[in-house]
């Protein structure tokens, strides 16, 4: 009886540690949607993509592709 107890202590353990992973990977999505680089610049568009570069009239990249923002990459992203 004694393994029984084991393996249900250890799926209970694997379902804690794997819903805990997906809770930690919502929580960073949404700080990057709302918080960071964001400056209301693409706050509809889940935050300014830094690593994307100025657009070819020198404004931000938003994460979801849109490029039609008014704010310059030079003064969203240092």
């Amino acid at each position: 009886m004694k393994s029984g107890y084991r393996s249900a202590g250890l799926l209970i353990f694997g379902i804690v540690f794997l819903l805990s992973i997906k809770s930690c990977s919502s929580f960073m999505q949404s700080a990057r949607k709302f918080g960071g680089n964001n400056h209301g610049a693409c706050a509809k568009h889940n935050g300014v993509n830094c690593k994307a570069g100025a657009d070819t009239d020198g404004s931000v990249i938003c994460y979801d592709g849109y490029r039609d923002s008014g704010y310059s990459y030079s003064s969203v992203c240092n």
